[in-house]
């Protein structure tokens, strides 16, 4: 299969900070983290509040409807932790409900190709979303600020 490649050429001055620094795609969502630290929160705050604001300024790249993963490194304990939130399938759904096809491409993702590509396309493509849980989950359980002040800057 061809698929198009892009290039991209992007430069940014080097920026270090003794305080701690955010990165998102979106200065609106860069700012909301930014502010979890400003106000003493933690990274663990700064990245919930900036996925959250990335949900509302670029939905359709970091929806509330996603799924993920969040490691936070434990540096008093040396260690990371990981949090997955990926998508469930619905409940009652089988692995036999995707027989696979030899004759069908195999998705973008590298996975068998399924019939009727039920994998990729139609109601059984579908899981129930983990963003929304998965963020607030390592939020409470990593963060120091609370849902109320994270979200602040997403609504």
């Amino acid at each position: 299969m061809n698929r198009a490649i892009e290039h991209w050429n992007v430069s940014q001055r080097a920026v270090a900070s003794h305080e701690g620094v955010v990165a998102a795609q979106h200065q609106l969502a860069a700012r909301a983290g930014a502010s979890m630290l400003a106000m003493g929160g933690n990274a663990v705050d700064a990245a919930v509040a900036t996925a959250f604001a990335l949900a509302t300024v670029e939905p359709w790249m970091c929806g509330l409807g996603g799924s993920g993963y969040m490691v936070v490194w434990l540096a008093g304990e040396r260690r990371a932790r990981v949090i997955d939130f990926q998508g469930m399938l619905p409940q009652g759904i089988r692995l036999d409900d995707y027989p696979v096809d030899p004759e069908v491409p195999q998705s973008i993702m590298g996975f068998p190709g399924v019939v009727d590509r039920r994998n990729v396309v139609g109601p059984l493509s579908i899981t129930v979303p983990g963003a929304v849980r998965g963020l607030s989950h390592g939020l409470a359980r990593f963060g120091t600020l609370g849902l109320d002040t994270v979200l602040g800057p997403a609504i």
